[in-house]
């Protein structure tokens, strides 16, 4: 395999740099399952699985535009286009969230810290910490659309550090766990953030007569990419809230433990996707075609190398793993972990043909064909649910990756032979 020469080492850098997101996510998560309620580890879960789906959607609106359009760009117009798209998306995700805070304290489907329930102070501390680390995200993609991995690397760094110390600071003046975990998030994704625009240099004062010119054109392809990213999101997220409405936060409890014990394997394809999708960018718009597919067989392959010799060294450390880190509350979710496994595996296939349409700007067809798969998910997941409780969501998230990643081969590879 040629992945590790020349400017492939980046996705290696990618796989170090998810890893280190990895270490604090499942640090962090394993803290607040040992050390709070299963009531409050899912009440957890589930606002920080809402803070990754608002950065998801500011990815595919900002982040991923950057990525396909910055390469059409003289190197000179570069900084600004990136200063005028972050520009936008701060502004632009900062009073959203804004909006919907009043709006859920108005509600009262949110209050502070240090009153209402844990699920109110969830959803106040997942809007403020969603805006922090969307800044965060794009800052990340920039790094690696100059491809600089190992700045985005030490972006992380700074930020899982911040986040663990944060969270000891919370724990240490009295906070529950969770309000520990989100709020620790949210400050840490803060500091980072303004670290990583210092770094950065970009021109936005310069940027902001381009702001409007800048998010036209990202508009133009992501508004696709948002609902792509909507129809993702209802494909694989929508289960678990599903699960939550429809059984207890004690289920997503354990549906979410066992996620998080495989998180580790499953973020390595985020890791190298963030850093294969602008090579392979490069590789369309030098019109490559044999050499984007060849380096992104490669990628997929590194990948499933990996989440196989996770699952490996798991295993093999199970008995430790279930003394130290689970409780007899979550004894039952080895079968759980499993599925995961699976849907994992699946997910790295998907990902790696989403990424080569992402890189030849196919948004449209992302959309429609997660479209196509959603739907049947979302009406085969409540039955499942009411029949196998947290497995019966993993079987219809399963099914619908086998046949979306069937889907995307079928549009790829008739798009490379074009």
């Amino acid at each position: 395999m040629r992945l590790l020469e020349g400017r492939r080492l980046g996705a290696v850098v990618g796989v170090l740099n998810q890893g280190v997101i990895s270490l604090a996510n499942l640090g962090i998560g394993l803290a607040v399952l040992r050390l709070g309620t299963k009531a409050e580890f899912g009440v957890y879960s589930l606002g920080y699985m809402a803070v990754i789906i608002a950065t998801g959607f500011a990815a595919g609106l900002f982040g991923a535009q950057l990525t396909a359009r910055v390469y059409h760009r003289a190197p000179t117009e570069r900084p600004r286009f990136a200063a005028a798209l972050l520009l936008g998306q701060t502004v632009a995700s900062a009073l959203l969230c804004l909006v919907m805070l009043a709006a859920a304290l108005a509600a009262g489907l949110a209050t502070p810290p240090g009153s209402g329930t844990a699920t109110q102070q969830t959803v106040f501390l997942s809007i403020l910490a969603a805006p922090m680390a969307m800044t965060l995200d794009f800052l990340r993609y920039h790094r690696l659309v100059l491809h600089r991995p190992a700045e985005a690397l030490g972006l992380d760094i700074v930020n899982g550090l911040g986040w663990a110390g944060f969270f000891v600071a919370g724990l240490a003046l009295g906070m529950p766990v969770h309000v520990a975990g989100l709020g620790g998030f949210g400050i840490a994704c803060a500091v980072t953030s303004l670290l990583g625009l210092w770094g950065a240099r970009l021109p936005l004062a310069a940027a902001r007569r381009q702001c409007g010119a800048a998010l036209a054109e990202a508009w133009q392809q992501g508004r696709w990419a948002l609902g792509g990213v909507a129809v993702t999101v209802a494909q694989n997220n929508a289960h678990v809230y599903l699960l939550a409405w429809l059984t207890s936060a004690e289920t997503v409890a354990e549906l979410n433990a066992a996620r998080m014990l495989m998180s580790p394997a499953a973020l390595l394809t985020t890791g190298v996707n963030r850093t294969l999708i602008p090579r392979l960018a490069v590789l369309h718009a030098e019109g490559q075609g044999a050499r984007l597919r060849r380096l992104a067989g490669e990628a997929v392959l590194l990948v499933l190398v990996l989440l196989v010799l996770y699952g490996i060294a798991l295993l093999l450390g199970w008995d430790a793993v279930r003394a130290l880190v689970l409780r007899d509350a979550y004894a039952g979710v080895g079968v759980l972990m499993v599925g995961w496994g699976l849907v994992y595996a699946l997910q790295a296939l998907t990902e790696n043909l989403s990424a080569q349409l992402q890189a030849r700007a196919e948004f449209r067809a992302l959309t429609v064909l997660n479209a196509i798969t959603a739907l049947p998910v979302l009406i085969a997941v409540v039955p499942l649910i009411l029949w196998a409780g947290a497995a019966g969501s993993l079987i219809a998230l399963a099914c619908g990756q086998a046949v979306l990643a069937a889907l995307l081969y079928r549009v790829v590879t008739a798009s490379a032979d074009r």
